[in-house]
């Protein structure tokens, strides 16, 4: 919802009533949750600064920052459509969201994409946790012990509605990641619910970590090859693409989009029939190249379409995709993330399949918007990178965000980044638009856009090489 339709609501919010409790969602210490908390967080999101509000308990979905979707959520709350809060380490008052099973140690991570969809966490078929979730990655946890499942249950059905993206479970102190299991009938392919080798949850379903033997999964699904030599004798380049939706693309692939060149490849970063994709497994390039469910067009489509017409005929490209959607730049750096060790394997292979990585492209800041101290954190991702991958002075390409929308100021953050990492150039997001479709965020390029863009980055690759 847009500032501007809060105000006429906000401005009418009721006085407070006030108490002593300070639970999650009563933001003005009222002793309870009700439609006036909801109030004044849209007030303070519209800048009205509101008096006797108090912020600490605002930020119900953990976001680090309080907007519009912590008042709907308190709405919801209230009115009874949603039992507890997407942050809340301890149920919101009156509910129960866990049950004490003795055993081992179980920890969850992963994030909705709209914000309330409901998280289990099952041992042995038996339900031990439930969680209602927020946008941001969170630790779920539980207590048990035998065949651990993820699980989604309360599926909206609607295009680009809520779903949950599962990073990975620690059992027992032993990582695996979900995108390695064989076992996932949630994941929306193909038309129908039900497949493997996934992170998403789409439908009603689960993700099952079997762990008998304690031993975690292989990194690439069974059967899996890596391509180690490029083709026609020339040399191959590899470009890596980082950062979060934007990168991997909103706006639908279309049938001009999927015309391919067997001089472009890509490692596969799930497994998808309908481009025959398999996570680790090179192919010839066509969209998507991230996500297979998004079916989406990302700027390195038309990067390489563009770039690949400068180098010598024999030559290959080899992207790396790496983007994912929704995440925070803290997620794939070094130091405390995630998906650091998960990128510099990716870029790897490219390197042992004969490859040398040319550029990094690189588009993120979402979910980061307005931090201080974020290209300070990009910076230190970029001298990581270089260092354990031997790249040396190679270009670093960062995409501006939206001129419009909510997150269009970050794009004064984004143009510090050449000041402070060497090769590095900002893409332009002049006259690029918002995707008609993302009416929930306003945030992600249109396929015109999207096309535009990629082509913008290969001209800022082809002039940093020299080619």
């Amino acid at each position: 919802m847009e500032k501007s339709l809060l105000v006429l609501m906000v401005i009418l919010a009721p006085c407070a009533v006030f108490g002593q409790s300070y639970s999650l969602g009563d933001t003005n210490h009222s002793g309870g949750i009700d439609i006036v908390d909801a109030l004044l967080v849209a007030q303070a999101y519209v800048g009205l600064n509101p008096s006797n509000y108090y912020a600490g308990e605002a930020d119900v979905n953990c976001t680090d920052g309080v907007n519009v979707v912590d008042a709907l959520l308190i709405a919801q709350y209230y009115v009874g459509l949603i039992s507890s809060f997407p942050c809340s380490s301890t149920p919101v008052p009156g509910t129960t969201t866990t049950t004490s099973v003795t055993g081992g140690t179980i920890t969850v991570r992963a994030r909705g994409t709209m914000g309330g969809e409901n998280l289990e966490i099952l041992v042995n078929g038996t339900t031990v946790a439930s969680y209602t979730m927020s946008t941001s990655y969170a630790d779920y946890s539980a207590n048990g012990t035998g065949t651990v499942r993820v699980a989604f249950t309360n599926d909206d059905q609607l295009e680009n509605g809520m779903d949950i993206q599962v990073d990975y479970v620690v059992i027992n102190g032993t990582t695996y990641q979900a995108e390695d299991q064989a076992t996932n009938t949630a994941v929306y392919v193909d038309g129908a619910c039900g497949g493997s080798y996934s992170e998403w949850l789409h439908c009603d379903g689960y993700i099952e970590f079997n762990t008998s033997g304690g031993t975690p999964v292989p990194t690439n699904p069974p059967g899996s090859t890596t391509t180690t030599s490029s083709s026609g004798g020339g040399n191959s380049h590899a470009f890596l693409l980082l950062g979060q939706s934007n990168m991997a693309g909103y706006p639908t692939a279309q049938a001009s989009d999927k015309q391919q060149n067997s001089r472009i490849l890509v490692l596969g970063y799930d497994s998808c029939s309908a481009t025959g994709s398999q996570e680790g497994v090179w192919r010839v390039a066509v969209p998507p190249l991230h996500e297979c469910y998004q079916g989406a067009i990302g700027p390195g489509d038309w990067f390489s379409k563009t770039i690949i017409s400068r180098y010598p005929s024999n030559d290959t490209i080899r992207l790396v995709p790496c983007a994912i959607s929704g995440e925070k730049i803290e997620t794939f750096m070094k130091n405390g993330g995630s998906k650091y060790s998960w990128i510099i394997n990716r870029a790897k292979a490219a390197q042992q399949a004969g490859a040398t990585i040319d550029g990094i492209l690189f588009h993120q800041g979402e979910s980061n918007n307005g931090q201080s101290d974020w290209p300070n954190k990009v910076k230190q991702l970029v001298d990581d990178l270089k260092a354990d991958l031997g790249l040396g002075n190679i270009p670093f390409l960062a995409g501006e965000l939206l001129y419009s929308g909510s997150c269009s100021g970050h794009n004064t953050l984004i143009n510090q980044l050449p000041n402070i990492i060497t090769n590095c150039k900002v893409i332009s997001a002049s006259g690029l638009v918002v995707d008609p479709s993302d009416t929930q965020w306003q945030l992600h390029f249109g396929h015109d856009s999207q096309v535009e863009f990629g082509k913008r980055y290969a001209q800022a690759m082809i002039q940093a090489l020299g080619l």
